[in-house]
């Protein structure tokens, strides 16, 4: 959709991770270009910056933050759309030449390495050992068995899967995740910018901490995979409170910015436009979506 903005003329960036094919070069659409290449380092990355691979030093999380910033706070000719795409909470992980991937595990920033120790994170009842599951469902156990091979078997070990750690470490790092949060609200707001912009903040997936017997995964059906946060924020069409309970697509984002852009959605756009339930309007919207996962 950014290059039906650029259309539209708004200046378009992108920061962080692009994951799309697994380099970081810039891709068609974008004014401004930050990524890395696959899944990136949290500490002291490589960044492509339109076009150049740049060594940084520091937190990721960190980097990536002030970058936000510093390109919502310049002076725009025109207006601007930015895509800020988080690494957090994702673990270090490096690809070799063969393939494989060493893990290093969930690092937060060292101010936050210590955030919430001691906390427990409730266990929910469908948390069950995986050897349950099979039990009820079968073709659960060729997956099972997948994890047991060694390099499986040390990546699952690197991020303390299915362990409170786990759950503490990535909460950790959504910390300074959070703390970018208020530093670009402070820097819209300074900059007269605030409420004239349509904030959007989402996650592309939820996860699993053993419910069902999964974890570390998000790729299947079931509520703690398909529910993820999604928080938008524009005075102009979102009454404060206002609560959606209808099914909202991460698809959806595309229309709904190209929208309110001015532009019209082509026909090879899946979503909807969510301005008609920001206005209220929830007259045949959607009941049902289909999810289809293939293994790899």
């Amino acid at each position: 959709y950014h290059l039906e903005l650029q259309r539209l003329g708004y200046e378009t960036a992108h920061i962080g991770k692009w994951h799309m094919g697994n380099d970081g070069k810039p891709r068609p659409g974008y004014d401004f270009w930050v990524a890395y290449d696959g899944h990136g380092r949290l500490f002291d990355p490589k960044l492509n910056e339109n076009g150049t691979y740049v060594r940084r030093q520091g937190y990721v999380t960190d980097i990536m933050n002030e970058m936000a910033v510093a390109f919502v706070k310049k002076k725009h000719s025109k207006p601007w759309s930015l895509w800020f795409a988080h690494k957090a909470v994702h673990p270090d992980a490096e690809q070799a030449a063969d393939g494989t991937f060493r893990m290093d595990g969930y690092r937060p920033a060292e101010r936050h390495k210590d955030l919430y120790r001691g906390c427990v994170f409730p266990k929910k009842p469908n948390m069950l050992p995986a050897e349950a599951i099979i039990k009820q469902k079968p073709a659960w156990a060729e997956a099972l068995a997948l994890r047991r091979n060694k390099q499986s078997r040390e990546m699952l070990d690197a991020i303390h899967a299915g362990t409170q750690e786990e759950i503490r470490l990535r909460a950790a790092m959504m910390a300074s995740v959070e703390e970018g949060v208020g530093m670009l609200f402070e820097a819209l707001e300074n900059t007269g910018q605030l409420d004239n912009t349509f904030i959007l903040f989402l996650g592309d997936n939820g996860y699993f901490f053993g419910e069902h017997g999964l974890g570390p995964e998000r790729r299947f059906a079931y509520e703690e995979g398909i529910r993820s946060p999604f928080i938008a924020r524009f005075p102009k069409r979102i009454g404060a409170g206002t609560r959606i309970a209808e099914l909202v697509l991460c698809q959806d984002v595309a229309p709904t910015l190209i929208e309110l852009a001015g532009g019209k959605p082509g026909p090879q756009i899946q979503g909807r436009s969510l301005l008609p339930l920001f206005a209220g309007k929830r007259a045949g919207w959607r009941k049902s979506f289909l999810i289809e996962y293939w293994a790899e």
